[in-house]
């Protein structure tokens, strides 16, 4: 199965999974969900994801240059021979 079609299938999935917990309210044109419903559920729900996945690239990056930080004071401070000092203002 494609990506797009296992995307559109999981987004039908999750429609009618909503559409299941909701049995009893009623919303515009009677609970009926049309085509154009589902289509725009699911151009919401791949901009949800894209943005998702790159607000965790975004985490993944900012992690890396975390722990590179983290190597160089712990190679600065407790592997060096003599010891350091560090004073705040």
């Amino acid at each position: 199965m494609s990506k797009k079609k296992k995307k559109e299938h999981e987004a039908a999935k999750l429609s009618r999974k909503s559409e299941k917990k909701s049995h009893g309210k009623k919303g515009v044109a009677g609970g009926a969900s049309t085509d154009s419903d589902v289509k725009r559920l699911l151009q919401d729900l791949q901009a949800y994801q894209l943005e998702l996945e790159k607000q965790l690239e975004d985490q993944r990056q900012t992690q890396a240059k975390l722990n590179a930080e983290r190597r160089r004071y712990f190679e600065l401070y407790d592997l060096a021979p003599v010891g350091y000092c560090t004073l705040n203002e």
